[in-house]
């Protein structure tokens, strides 16, 4: 679903200091006077994050988000002023810290813990062997972290796996909830925010409906996160989304009996106090630090192996993977009509929640090098690993036609802008896995799948790979047809 701001639940925003540690962007300091910047970490459409390094220091590094300040609108920035001031007020060990911040004509920076270990589902997804009681232990860190949150009078409003993650590549424990991009301040109460925000599977039945709510929606996105860790799968599932918010609003989920009949009855409990419909009824963290499955001795959990259940958990993580690759080839295909001469619409589609936070997705796939824009070399490298021959005069008189400040490339706001312009794409499942389907066979192989998923970033194992095959590859004779492609990308 994404998240926008609006006046009923935005704060006033504070300054943008943030500085604990070392002078910030009030000061007059410079970023470059205290750290010099090395590899790319991730990006997205608003920020590139790069490993940065404290000068006079051999090894002590950090994650620096860096904000263009021209990508942002002026909701964006209040938003960025509101995780500003939000982070420099946590100091939690299982929430991700904001060291300082700093500010120059062009860019914010937000110098934060670097996490080495990546996501904690794909940590679960490489293990050998899982228990409840490993389950047990990462969800009372969790506990810990929204108690602590909460009391700050802090909602996060976008609790997802992928917002899960690890310091340490060796230590389970040191798991920190991040991004705050979405977090608000309320005013104690559970009846003061507006705006819908999270997403699709996570995302409380409150805020579907439009009604006043507060940090009871993290703990309902929080126990969709407990049930996947025991379960393996989401506890709410549709291929039709309309259908998915019903089932969500209903509060209508099960505990399969092949996936949790030796699970415990208390955690089973705990995750039916959670996702309760009625917020006031819900668990808060306190009372769900002092749930039986959290309190008791976890001598017998250690020994409740979740062999099958990690099975299950691998194909939904592994298909997470898939459907950003499929995403990425899709927005290929459309560029490919604009490139290509195909009409724009005279009307800019109008472009859901949904749809932003898929474009951002993309963008990010397309920055290659995390520079916050895409490039004529980016994006002829991009159209050219997908066979498709398309000149790189071509690529830049795509990028000159929505270059907006003439700079050469394509920033986030010009993205969307070209996407808008683009005709409804009633074929683009269609198109997308012809380009999966190399051969032209009519169905596409686990190699030719890996193939086009390593041109988007998706790196997947050799057992990633298989569970993504037993997932989609519905009849299990090796090939996915477009229709079982087709129902793969419509399920939640």
């Amino acid at each position: 679903m994404g998240c926008g701001n609006s006046k009923e639940d935005s704060t006033a925003p504070a300054a943008t200091s943030g500085s604990r540690s070392a002078p910030a962007s009030g000061g007059g300091k410079k970023f470059t006077d205290y750290y010099t910047t090395g590899r790319t970490l991730g990006s997205g459409a608003f920020a590139t994050v790069k490993q940065a390094t404290k000068k006079g220091t051999a090894n002590e590094t950090y994650a620096v988000k860096i904000v263009t300040k021209a990508n942002l609108t002026q909701e964006d920035a209040l938003a960025l002023r509101d995780e500003i001031d939000i982070l420099s007020q946590l100091q939690h060990p299982h929430i991700m810290r904001l060291y300082e911040t700093f500010e120059d004509a062009r860019y914010h920076y937000l110098v934060t813990e670097e996490m080495h270990g990546g996501e904690l589902f794909d940590r679960v997804v490489a293990k050998m062997y899982y228990t409840e009681k490993e389950a047990r232990d990462t969800c009372l860190v969790l506990f810990e972290a929204m108690e602590y949150l909460h009391s700050k009078n802090v909602a996060h409003r976008d609790l997802k796996p992928e917002n899960l993650l690890l310091l340490s590549a060796n230590d389970d424990t040191q798991l920190k909830i991040a991004d705050f991009g979405f977090a608000k301040k309320t005013n104690g109460t559970d009846t003061c925010l507006t705006t819908q925000c999270g997403t699709p599977g996570y995302v409380a039945p409150e805020v579907l409906k439009g009604d006043l709510y507060g940090t009871k929606a993290d703990m309902w996105s929080l126990g969709c996160i407990v049930y996947i860790l025991l379960g393996g799968y989401p506890p709410f599932i549709d291929n039709d989304q309309r259908k998915l918010f019903e089932k969500i609003k209903k509060g209508s989920f099960s505990f399969h009996p092949e996936y949790w009949k030796s699970i415990s009855k208390e955690s089973k409990n705990l995750i039916t106090s959670m996702l309760t419909v009625d917020p006031a009824k819900r668990a808060s963290p306190k009372e769900a630090l002092a749930n039986p499955w959290i309190t008791k001795d976890a001598a017998a959990l250690a020994k409740k192996d979740l062999g099958k259940n990690l099975e299950e958990f691998k194909k939904f993580n592994a298909k997470r993977k898939f459907k950003a690759a499929v995403k990425g080839v899709v927005a290929t295909n459309m560029m490919k009509q604009f490139v290509g001469g195909v009409k724009s619409s005279s009307l800019e589609r109008n472009l859901t929640k949904d749809d932003m936070a898929t474009l951002e997705e993309t963008f990010s796939m397309f920055d290659k090098d995390g520079g916050g824009t895409i490039s004529t070399e980016e994006l002829h490298g991009i159209f050219k690993q997908l066979g498709n021959d398309i000149s790189k005069a071509d690529v830049v008189a795509l990028i000159k036609s929505v270059d907006i400040n003439n700079d050469g490339e394509m920033d986030f706001k010009e993205f969307v802008s070209m996407m808008k312009k683009m005709p409804d794409a009633a074929n683009e499942l269609k198109d997308a896995f012809k380009v999966f389907d190399a051969d032209g066979s009519g169905s596409t192989s686990k190699a030719e799948m890996n193939k086009i998923m390593k041109k988007f970033g998706q790196n997947l194992t050799e057992e990633e790979l298989d569970a993504v095959m037993r997932e989609v590859d519905s009849d299990g004779d090796g090939e996915i047809t477009f229709e079982e492609f087709k129902k793969a990308m419509q399920a939640v």
